[in-house]
């Protein structure tokens, strides 16, 4: 009897240690994720004031992060916009557990009569658009009782417009809102990247009738067929089917990729995006008597 019940306490020892040990071994996260710190930063609050400061930066074990409304004379806040809100918020909590750099921008409205709430006018400059075309012109000065507007985007050939940096930040955005109520005079740079030039590639075909292979004239269609393609293209390149010069003997097969014809050919081809390299296709035409 007592050997039984000291074979029952070394089992039940023995089942718990994974358990102890599976507890200890999940316990605690990534340290690199929690000692992580991301920044905030605040746009459109020039000669506002805070009753106490924003924090700048942020970790995601940090605790809920409430921001502080700003004031400004002659002026009303009605709200942030940026990271996670698309319209004007009262109330902006940084969750716990929330992660990335984040940017607010403070929005305004003019309060009639106000202290220091009279119409005064601000110059915009733009730098960086040598050699850029607008669908329509940006404005050089605003007003802070102006409708918000948003800039508009320049383009340019050979370049990629990445987004304003200048009084919207340091990080290239490409939605610039200038909100009712901003003030100050402001400058925007645009930021480029320069267009890669495309890479061709030469698309060859080779035409035959039961396998013996035939020469170019003999494809009516064969001035339509495309010969060169580009990396850079975004919907598939469709290959018309060929006609032969003498449709009433010669029946169109199907298309088949390099010189070797085997199996049954494909009677609709096209170039999928993201193919690259020099292509050949071969066309295979039937005497119609082969297919009775």
């Amino acid at each position: 009897m007592k050997k039984n019940k000291l074979l029952s306490l070394i089992l039940a020892l023995v089942l718990a240690l994974p358990l102890v040990f599976g507890v200890v071994g999940c316990a605690g996260g990534d340290p690199e994720d929690e000692e992580q710190t991301y920044s905030i930063t605040y746009v459109n609050v020039e000669e506002a004031t805070f009753s106490s400061a924003n924090p700048t930066s942020y970790k995601s074990t940090d605790n809920d992060i409430t921001l502080v409304n700003p004031s400004k004379d002659g002026y009303t806040f009605i709200g942030w916009t940026g990271t996670g809100y698309a319209e004007p918020t009262l109330t902006v909590v940084i969750k716990k557990g929330s992660v990335g750099n984040r940017q607010y921008i403070a929005n305004w409205q003019v309060v009639s009569g106000g202290a220091s709430g009279q119409e005064e006018t601000y110059t915009i400059t733009y730098t960086g658009i040598e050699g850029a075309s607008f669908a329509n012109p940006n404005p050089a000065t605003y007003k802070n009782t102006d409708d918000d507007f948003i800039l508009v985007n320049p383009t340019k050939g050979g370049f990629i417009f990445i987004g304003w940096t200048g009084s919207c930040g340091t990080t290239p955005v490409t939605k610039v809102i200038i909100a009712c109520g901003t003030v100050g005079n402001r400058t925007y740079h645009a930021n480029w990247i320069e267009k890669t030039p495309p890479v061709q590639y030469t698309i060859t075909y080779v035409f035959t009738n039961d396998g013996d292979p035939i020469d170019n004239s003999k494809i009516t269609n064969y001035d339509k067929l495309p010969k060169t393609y580009t990396d850079d293209f975004s919907s598939p390149i469709i290959i018309p089917a060929p006609v032969h010069k003498n449709p009433t003997n010669y029946g169109f097969e199907g298309w088949y990729r390099g010189t070797q014809i085997s199996g049954k050919g494909i009677l609709s081809l096209s170039i999928a995006v993201g193919t690259t390299g020099n292509l050949t296709f071969t066309a295979n035409f039937g005497l119609y008597t082969d297919f009775y």
